[in-house]
């Protein structure tokens, strides 16, 4: 009686709500999109609510044949504080206030730990875990390009602006990235 009752009765109104979720999303992005610098030059974000406010917005863009930049990272995604350290004139050191990779679904994609010392090479970005939590997720992660950080066009997630141009503390300083809202992020402000 239960199925028969969630099928009939409550699926379909729920159906229209779930149909706008595309519509939903469409917006996040386009606001997303429309608060990020259109640059050629490498483009990092220092946070983002989520990977899908960064990571499709490259697609849109190519999409609707707007410029592309040469690069485009983002070092944190989640809604956490992160504290951003320089280290020196190439080096920052991102501390985000829970560790890296909290969410299940970013868990599902991980075969193993995270180790002191693991790293990824981007070419002109590396990336070095320093510091584990003892449930093995990344907790400081240190991120050093190959150029000059004024080669390089920054920006960070401010609630209700979406990206801002953000300007890395001076060498041995640390600034704190407050945390974001994702619910406000995707349903706007």
């Amino acid at each position: 009686m239960t199925l028969i009752a969630f099928h009939l009765v409550l699926a379909p109104p729920l159906q229209v709500l779930r149909s706008r979720s595309m519509v939903t999303v469409a917006d996040a992005l386009r606001r997303s999109n429309a608060s990020l610098p259109t640059t050629e030059r490498t483009l990092i974000a220092l946070n983002t609510p989520t990977d899908a406010l960064a990571g499709y917005l490259l697609l849109l863009r190519a999409w609707q044949h707007q410029p592309l930049p040469a690069h485009f990272w983002w070092l944190y995604a989640g809604p956490a504080a992160l504290d951003v350290t320089r280290v020196d004139e190439h080096t920052l050191q991102l501390e985000p206030v829970n560790g890296f990779i909290t969410s299940n679904a970013e868990r599902m994609l991980r075969s193993r730990p995270f180790q002191r010392g693991d790293r990824v090479e981007l070419g002109a970005l590396t990336l070095e875990v320093t510091k584990v939590t003892p449930d093995g997720r990344p907790l400081v992660l240190v991120a050093q390009l190959a150029s000059s950080f004024e080669q390089v066009t920054w920006v960070s997630w401010r609630d209700g602006e979406g990206y801002v141009p953000f300007e890395p503390p001076a060498p041995g300083q640390k600034v704190r990235i407050t945390q974001t809202d994702v619910v406000r992020a995707i349903f706007g402000p």
